[in-house]
């Protein structure tokens, strides 16, 4: 009997030296595999982007609306020596800056401004908008999409959004260059126009679409 009793002192004390040691073990096993994760070279090589980020774009907007004024549209006398009708040229030259947060190499959301001059009426625009943009690839050089939508205030007043697609080339571990094709629409309540440095005035709205080519700069 008092081998048994002993027997089982010595089994319980056993077990409960083994206990804590288990439990131990338990927890560094969870927290290498944590620390392994964590390290995981494949999803540290999708986040080096990850953080605030800044972009710099320059381009040339060509106009494909086709728009034609009226002169019966024309609010001021001094239309009188205008065409009866002609095309509107809203070509224009564009810079604009973006910055927000790149969550993982992959995307991108923030705000922006811009300004845009319109060459062929010497009227000036400056788009406000939220940027979204996707890199397709995890490589030097990838193809991405950059959407912006927000409104232009200046010469012209209304809604402006935009579609571009293009190549990011990376020059260094966060910084690359863009290029790319953007397709954009500006809304207008009015139309300017300029005859011998006097402001004309086009009652109808317009909505002119553009087709620009772009390069850009991301820091």
């Amino acid at each position: 009997m008092k081998k048994i009793i002993f027997s089982l002192i010595a089994l319980f004390s056993f077990s409960l030296s083994c206990h804590p040691q288990s439990y131990t073990e338990i927890k560094k096993t969870k927290k290498a595999k944590t620390t392994s994760i964590s390290l995981d070279p494949h999803l540290q090589s999708r986040r080096t982007l990850r953080g605030y980020r800044g972009f710099i774009d320059a381009g040339y907007a060509f106009d494909i609306s086709g728009h034609k004024y009226s002169k019966s549209t024309i609010i001021r006398d001094e239309a009188s020596d205008l065409p009866d009708s002609e095309y509107v040229n809203s070509n224009y030259f564009e810079i604009s800056t973006s910055h927000g947060f790149q969550f993982n190499n992959f995307f991108f959301l923030g705000g922006g401004v811009g300004l845009d001059y319109y060459t062929g009426r010497e009227a000036f625009c400056v788009p406000i908008f939220v940027n979204f943009r996707a890199n397709f690839m995890n490589k030097k050089v990838t193809p991405f999409v950059d959407v912006k939508l927000g409104c232009a205030v200046g010469d012209l007043i209304g809604v402006h959004y935009s579609l571009a697609l293009g190549a990011r080339i990376a020059t260094s571990k966060k910084t690359a260059v863009h290029l790319s094709l953007e397709l954009a629409v500006q809304d207008s309540d009015e139309l300017l126009l300029e005859d011998d440095d006097d402001w004309l005035f086009d009652a109808k709205p317009y909505l002119f679409t553009t087709l620009g080519l772009k390069v850009g700069f991301e820091f």
